[in-house]
């Protein structure tokens, strides 16, 4: 009798022990390896930069990224999504290069961190840089590459006003996204759109309706308004007078959502339609 309560005690002891080491090595692993996050990435029509690769924590993601979502009028637009994890820290090794797939020289750039805290109706920005400095200063020469970064103190200015605000960084959702490039012959690329300075007016940029515009050997001739112009950004890359730059309203968009940008200035953009996409 004592013989098998002590084998009964003897076993007792070993399954616990086993299940105490594979929680510990469960444990680390799960720390080690981090919990799932995802970023989303803006894809918009015409884009003269090519994604060449996306690093978290110095492994690359490229090959996971996936679509997400696209607009059913445009299936060039809408948001590829990529899958990983980290923990959440991983903002600050975020990276990734782009190349200049115009014929144009790149005079200059500008690329956000998007954080959605689950209100439709508002934005939280942070900046991203260049590893010399503002992208708004970068030139690429065609076929030229260049690696984005965070910028770190951006990125704290963004959380602190998303926590102001109530929300969760870590719940929030993220994005990345390439909003404008301007090219020497003083074509600017926004958010799939052409513009350029009205002849008659400098401080007005209209749309561009060249059969071959000068930075892009094809792309859809309708001017097609995608929601907003950055005025910090613009009125960074040089324009004297942000408040005249071209915005077009869609008359059947009431909605606005706000973003709370990285100047301390709020500026609008086009809530889209969530029927207008495609899971």
């Amino acid at each position: 009798m004592h013989r098998q309560v002590g084998l009964l005690v003897a076993t007792a002891v070993f399954v616990l022990t086993a299940l105490t080491l594979y929680s510990t090595a469960f444990t680390h692993r799960s720390l080690a390896e981090g919990e799932k996050k995802s970023l989303d990435i803006r894809r918009h029509r015409d884009e003269p930069l090519e994604l060449v690769d996306l690093r978290i924590s110095g492994k690359s993601l490229k090959s996971k990224i996936k679509t997400k979502s696209r607009l059913q009028d445009n299936r060039k637009e809408g948001l590829d999504t990529v899958d990983f994890n980290s923990d959440d820290d991983w903002l600050r090794q975020l990276t990734f290069k782009v190349r200049n797939t115009s014929s144009r020289r790149i005079t200059g750039l500008s690329a956000y961190l998007y954080f959605s805290p689950g209100d439709p109706l508002r934005l939280f920005r942070a900046t991203l840089k260049g590893p010399s400095g503002p992208l708004e200063r970068a030139v690429l020469e065609p076929n030229e590459q260049i690696d984005v970064l965070v910028d770190t103190n951006s990125l704290d200015r963004a959380i602190m006003r998303l926590r102001a605000y109530g929300g969760d960084p870590a719940q929030a959702t993220v994005s990345i996204s390439i909003e404008m490039v301007a090219f020497s012959d003083g074509i600017m690329w926004r958010r799939g759109s052409f513009v350029q300075k009205d002849p008659a007016n400098p401080n007005k940029w209209i749309p561009v309706r060249s059969k071959s515009p000068p930075a892009q050997g094809r792309f859809n001739h309708g001017f097609r308004s995608n929601g907003y112009f950055d005025e910090d950004s613009l009125r960074r890359s040089g324009s004297k007078n942000s408040s005249s730059i071209l915005t077009p309203r869609s008359p059947q968009d009431s909605r606005r959502c706000v973003i709370d940008n990285d100047t301390g200035l709020y500026g609008e953009c086009g809530a889209p339609d969530a029927s207008r996409f495609l899971s």
